[in-house]
């Protein structure tokens, strides 16, 4: 009994660590998807453009993730600048970009 109670343990840490190293890509791709609805359906954005647009943010969000991370699959943190910088920067380009489209 004792073994499997320190077993889940170790399961939740070992998930919490997975979700910790892939901190940046969840927190892009989450606000790939908000800027999407918000564009759609808030700003009511005709689908022509914002289906051009939004392939131009995709590209610059991955080149933000290529930048957070080592291309060989490592997810180290580059440089000194941690996780919560990155999550800050991409959040905030993203209400940058819906900022210009409400203006």
């Amino acid at each position: 009994m004792n073994e499997h109670i320190i077993s889940e343990r170790r399961a939740w840490m070992n998930l919490l660590v997975k979700i910790k190293q892939q901190q940046v890509i969840l927190t892009a791709s989450i606000c790939i998807i908000a800027l999407a609805i918000v564009l759609k359906n808030i700003l009511f954005l005709p689908t022509d453009i914002l289906i051009r647009d939004m392939m131009i943010y995709i590209i610059v969000y991955l080149g933000f993730l290529m930048f957070a991370f080592k291309i060989d699959g490592k997810y180290e943190k580059s440089g000194k600048i941690s996780t919560l910088i990155w999550d800050i920067l991409i959040v905030f380009i993203t209400l940058a970009i819906i900022t210009v489209y409400a203006l």
